[in-house]
């Protein structure tokens, strides 16, 4: 006999972030690894993310982050967009990350290609309503430069992850992220395999070696 498991990630390779919503101790974990200078990002952002907040926040128990995952060598401002939602965020407050993440994906025809796309992004930011103190500075002189690599390194090398936007509902990778329909499957199937594993736990505790004669194969 056999048993067929879904493939899933170690949680202690999810980085922390600052950027999310819902409660801290919320059941289920929305993980959204995202380049600003990413089209299918800007698709996901603008198509399906609205369709989350509604849904999920009403649910009271998911907690939605966002992790920057700047495609560095297809994408050349994909960094100092990242590094500008830092710089604008640290400008103002908290929720403003997410004003100036919908900003950016809105805007991202007019940024995307420029040179030096740090005045753009500052108005970005200005257009949005925001304030912009010290936000140009603040991404010339990289302020923010360690947060975003350390933050691409967690992506790149501790989770291998080479394509955006790449999502994870728990510790489950979401496939077709353009369908909310993926996201509550996902979140049903981390129920049953987080019930499955608290009762094969308990299985074990009480039966010894009842389960031993079966094999098992990954």
């Amino acid at each position: 006999s056999f048993t067929l498991q879904p493939q899933t990630v170690d949680p202690s390779l999810f980085p922390a972030t600052d950027h999310s919503y819902g409660p801290k101790d919320a059941k289920h974990v929305v993980r959204i690894f995202s380049d600003f200078e990413c089209p299918f990002c800007k698709r996901f952002a603008e198509d399906v993310m609205p369709q989350l907040k509604t849904v999920l926040l009403g649910k009271g128990d998911v907690r939605v982050e966002f992790h920057y995952f700047p495609l560095k060598s297809i994408h050349p401002n994909a960094m100092s967009a990242a590094e500008a939602a830092e710089c604008v965020t640290a400008a103002n407050d908290p929720a403003a990350f997410w004003t100036y993440h919908d900003a950016l994906f809105a805007s991202q025809s007019d940024w995307a290609a420029l040179q030096d796309p740090v005045d753009a992004l500052v108005k970005v930011a200005a257009d949005a309503g925001l304030k912009t103190d010290g936000v140009a500075t603040c991404i010339r002189d990289g302020t923010y430069s360690n947060t975003v690599e350390k933050a691409y390194q967690a992506a790149t090398q501790g989770l291998q992850l080479s394509g955006t936007p790449t999502i994870f509902v728990d510790d489950l990778k979401v496939g077709d992220y353009t369908k909310l329909a993926s996201f509550t499957r996902l979140f049903t199937l981390s129920d049953a395999l987080r019930a499955s594993a608290g009762g094969a736990s308990a299985g074990g505790n009480s039966a010894g070696t009842a389960g031993s004669s079966a094999g098992s194969s990954q």
